[in-house]
Parts: structure tokens; C-alpha cells; sequence
């Protein structure tokens, strides 16, 4: 697979400022003795050192939007750092070299591997979590420190050796789900869900706490391998059926946004899923959804069924969620709508972790890289793991799909914090 850069252009000196103070100043004292530009030595006078930093991501397939922005966001926070070492005279930088994931568990270690194999043993990686688990093995027994950027699923919330999660698990997307429906006035809900760690685990999740506090929930699985979903809709269709068409039945969707492109296609042609409110998790919030990239009539059902969905981001935005979601407005005239703020704190983990080491070692990146995480406050909030390498607390947002001055778009209505589990509205 060959190599692929993104170069974005500087950002603005505001957001230097910010991460100089919110990031870098954190790490003083990460290491005993640490102080920005004297822990690497140049391998000759006036030379510099240049550090790489692994992006596997998905360039292709059905993730490549998210990919793509995974992409933009690493060289982003890649051009901020080395613009503050050199601000400092620290003969030091950084940079990046990727591969793509092809959006397949398969393409996942392909592309971690040839990653290893160039040299780069410190890799940021979109890895949902199959393929996190897909690469787990390989990382482990070969000592490749991976940050993932969007693996969630409850069940990989186990000690993982040199594996990270910039994500927490399901476990709080479950809880946001849940009380969303619930907020709604939702009693009964269609889970239709993809058949991988994933979906497994945060249907498990929403499950569970729904039916606790007194909803119905059917499951139901499908292969995230097909490429029609006309008799899994079908399938769906009949279960709504079943609980009776009317204000407190749902369907949740927990699915990637390709599969929600086919999905909403055939719903919308159905005697009764558009007559149903519908849900999602994260995974399929993507400009596929909407024009010009989606189809009008595609968004046209998903404002009918009022669709309404979470993603992880920090409930109040901090200084350098401001500066980040401007600077990423300005390059690319547009702001981040997956896991952008997930990708540009990632790569700045790794490395204030590589220059708290003082070198380019994966086993003390490993064994430092917790203690980094806990002093570092990013665009996605504090970024404190917990004892699996998972991300310890996260928040929610609560968007929908609406149209506006005749365009459509995702719109943030509300959030849901981990610190209080209270659901608000804005």
C-alpha cells in the first residue's frame, strides 16, 4: 500500500498559544529531569532529529470520510508542535506516514504492519474495534504502541499490552442512549445493530440499562460484510410492526455510515419505518448523510423520522476545543464531524509521550504514555485513562438532522455528562 500526507498549512498563533500552555506545559515534570528540547540530543551539530508518527486510517472504502479527516487532523497537531520546537530552538520534529486501512479488519493489520515495517513502531490508528481486535496480536507480540482514535465496544474494555483508546467503552454510550429514548418518551425500541464488537457491545450496553428502567428492546444483528440491507430492513420493519406503530415506538441504529446509506434508502421506501422516530450511536454520523454528498430524499427521511443520534465530545468546550474546531474551520472550510478532536489529541499523546522518553522507543512510549495522558487536557477534554488503556470518562453530545435556509445539516440540540449522567438540552 503506498504512503499517503496531508499538509495542511499552519494554524493560527492562537491555537499555538493554547497548546503551548494546555499541552506542552502539562508535561514539564512528566518524566523526573524533563524539559522540552533538552531530553533528545540531534544526531550531529546543528542537526535535527525527525520523528515518525504512524497514521493507519481509512483512505478508502466506506470510512473514508472519516478517514480522511483522521488524516487532516494528525498533521495538523504534526505542524503545531514542530512550529513550537522550533519557536524553542529544539532541534527536534515530527512526521507522518500513513497507510490505509481500506476501511477492513484485514486492511487494518496490512496496514499496521507495513507501518512496522518502514520503521514506524508508534502509530496513531483509526481502528474501530474490529479492527483494534484484528490488530492486537501483531501489536502485542511485536511491542507497537497503537492509540485508537474510535474503538469503543465494551467488550475490548480488558488490559490490552501496548493498545490505547482515545474513546472510552460503550458503557457510557449506552448509559446516553438510554436516557435519551427515555427522554423522549420512547418505551419500545428496534435495536438494529452491526454483528461485530462493536454493535455488540453498545447494544448490550443500551440494553441492559433500557430495559432496567422499564422499555422492551429487540435486537437486531446484521453483517457488516453485506452490501444490501433490504431483507434486514424487512426484518426491522416487521418488529416495529410488532410493537405497534406510534410516538413511543423507535428504532435505534448502531452502524457505520455506509451501511446507514443502504439502510435509510430502503427504509424510506417502507410502509412503516418512516412513520417511526429513529436513533443512532456515533458510527454513522458522516457527510454521507446529507447533500451534496448524500442524496435529498435520503435526507429528506432522515429529518421526517427526526433523526437524532450521540457522539463523544466534550459537553463544555474548553480553550483548546475552541481553537482546534476554528483552526480546522479555516483549513478546511468546514468543521470536523467524526473523529477529528480524537485524532489531533491522539497524535499530540504520542508525542509529548516520544519526547517525554527523550527517544524513539514503543516500550517506554508504552510504559510512560498513561501518566503523559493523565496531564494533558486536549480538544476532547482531559484525556486521564483508565487501568485497560481506555479512556476513563466521556460525554456526549446529542445531534439531529435538520434543514435550515433550504440546506441540511447535523445540529448539537443537547449533551449528556459522565460526571452527573444528566441529559440537557440546549
Amino acid at each position: 500500500m503506498s504512503s499517503q500526507t496531508t499538509t495542511p498549512s499552519k494554524s493560527p498563533t492562537s491555537t499555538l498559544k493554547l497548546v503551548v500552555l494546555l499541552i506542552v506545559g502539562l508535561l514539564i515534570g512528566v518524566a523526573a529531569g524533563y524539559v522540552i528540547g533538552t531530553s533528545v540530543a540531534p544526531s550531529g551539530p546543528g542537526a535535527t532529529t525527525t520523528y515518525t508518527v504512524g497514521v493507519a486510517t481509512d483512505l478508502s472504502g466506506g470510512g473514508q470520510d472519516f478517514g480522511i479527516e483522521t488524516l487532516n487532523a494528525a498533521q495538523m497537531a504534526v505542524n503545531e508542535m514542530n512550529a513550537q520546537l522550533n519557536a524553542t530552538g529544539t532541534p527536534i520534529n515530527f512526521k507522518i506516514s500513513s497507510q490505509d486501512t481500506l476501511t477492513t479488519t484485514d486492511g487494518a493489520l496490512q496496514a499496521v504492519q507495513a507501518l512496522v515495517s518502514a520503521g514506524s513502531t508508534i502509530i496513531l490508528c483509526h481502528c474501530w474495534s474490529g479492527q483494534l481486535q484484528a490488530v492486537q496480536n501483531f501489536v502485542s507480540t511485536n511491542h507497537v504502541v497503537v492509540a485508537s482514535i474510535s474503538s469503543t465496544s465494551d467488550l475490548l474494555a480488558v488490559p490490552k499490552p501496548y493498545e490505547f483508546r482515545m474513546l472510552a467503552p460503550d458503557l457510557f454510550q449506552g448509559h446516553a442512549l438510554s436516557a435519551l429514548l427515555l427522554s423522549q418518551g420512547i418505551t419500545h425500541v428496534v435495536v438494529m445493530y452491526r454483528d461485530d464488537p462493536y454493535g455488540q457491545g453498545i447494544s448490550g450496553v443500551f440494553k441492559t440499562d433500557f430495559t432496567a428502567k422499564g422499555g422492551t428492546v429487540k435486537l437486531d444483528a446484521y453483517q457488516p460484510s453485506l452490501t444490501d440491507y433490504a431483507t434486514e430492513v424487512s426484518v426491522v420493519s416487521s418488529d416495529v410492526s410488532s410493537f405497534g406503530v406510534s410516538s413511543t415506538t423507535a428504532v435505534l441504529l448502531i452502524g457505520f455510515e455506509a451501511e446507514a446509506v443502504n439502510i435509510f434508502g430502503h427504509a424510506a421506501l417502507d410502509s412503516v419505518l418512516p412513520n417511526v422516530r429513529w436513533f443512532s450511536s456515533e458510527g454513522i454520523k458522516g457527510s454521507d448523510l446529507l447533500p451534496p454528498s448524500g442524496s435529498a430524499d435520503m435526507a429528506a427521511f432522515e429529518t421526517k423520522v427526526n433523526l437524532t443520534g450521540t457522539f463523544p465530545q466534550v459537553a463544555v468546550p474548553n480553550d483548546v476545543t475552541t481553537a482546534f474546531l476554528n483552526a480546522f474551520q479555516a483549513k478546511f472550510g468546514h468543521g470536523p464531524t467524526a473523529y477529528g478532536m480524537q485524532a489531533y489529541d491522539g497524535t499530540y499523546l504520542l508525542m509529548n509521550a516520544i519526547l517525554a522518553v527523550g527517544k524513539y522507543d514503543p516500550v517506554a512510549v508504552n510504559t510512560v504514555l498513561p501518566s503523559v495522558a493523565m496531564r494533558m487536557v486536549g480538544a476532547s477534554g482531559p484525556m486521564v485513562l483508565d487501568s485497560n488503556g481506555d479512556r476513563a470518562s466521556q460525554d456526549y453530545v446529542v445531534w439531529k438532522v435538520v434543514y435550515v435556509s433550504s440546506a441540511y445539516s447535523f445540529a448539537n440540540i443537547g449533551a449528556w455528562s459522565s460526571t452527573t449522567g444528566e441529559l440537557t438540552f440546549s
